[in-house]
């Protein structure tokens, strides 16, 4: 098998046959929940808990069979406590048959929009202040959370989740759009400028690789299974 030995400055990964050093660990695959009613809406739903759509339900299916039909073996279940990653995952574990592996993690929650909680994005009203959340790691919603804390938080999860992983084992973490992104952005070693330019989908499926060398990412923003008669 290649180790990824990674460039600790670029992120970037190369191959070496031969590193004895490096601990390898296992695959974190991150999925974005299903869409909710607030996604169909166009509101911020950071903490406001929303549930799955009609469509959303399908999607939720539809990951749980693709992640079934890789036949990896999962041992680990996380999601937020919000109802549209719980039921997300709760769709996941069904396909696998493996109920007894979920657990909560608040630390890949949403990130808090504050005063902007189940506003459509038009409605905000100031849509300088709108595209400075995004574009602004420090820049914060009023009473809500900036990209900047919101990575940090989703980070000390996922290297949590990374070094918990054994090798050859999966451990699937079912989150939302901002910690879906700082979890790419982990495995990328890209600071918080990467953050709006990254996509990901509702019940896509970001796939991160890890060892004591560093991290990679493997894919990012699967989606193939939504379309292939699943949803």
């Amino acid at each position: 098998m290649a180790i990824p030995e990674l460039d600790s400055e670029s992120g970037s990964g190369r191959f070496h046959e031969d590193r004895k050093d490096v601990r390898l660990m296992g695959e974190i695959w991150v999925v974005r929940h299903a869409q909710s009613l607030g996604n169909h809406a166009g509101l911020f739903i950071g903490r406001t808990d929303s549930p799955l759509s009609e469509k959303g339900i399908a999607q939720a299916d539809a990951v749980g069979f693709e992640i079934a039909r890789r036949a990896v073996r999962v041992t680990r279940i996380v999601s937020s406590g919000s109802r549209r990653a719980v039921q997300t995952a709760s769709a996941i574990a069904e396909a696998l048959g493996a109920g007894e592996l979920l657990e909560q993690d608040d630390r890949v929650r949403e990130m808090d929009y504050g005063d902007w909680e189940g506003r459509a994005f038009a409605d905000v009203g100031d849509p300088i202040a709108v595209a400075k959340l995004f574009s602004n790691p420090v820049f914060a919603p009023p009473g809500g959370e900036s990209v900047e804390l919101l990575c940090e938080r989703t980070r000390q999860a996922i290297e949590d989740y990374s070094q918990g992983t054994e090798p050859g084992a999966v451990s699937v973490v079912v989150t939302h759009l901002g910690p879906a992104k700082a979890s790419a952005m982990w495995a990328l070693n890209c600071d918080e400028s990467c953050f709006p330019r990254i996509r990901i989908d509702n019940a896509s499926i970001t796939r991160i690789y890890s060892s004591s060398a560093g991290s990679y990412m493997i894919s990012t923003n699967e989606t193939q299974h939504l379309f292939q008669g699943n949803e």
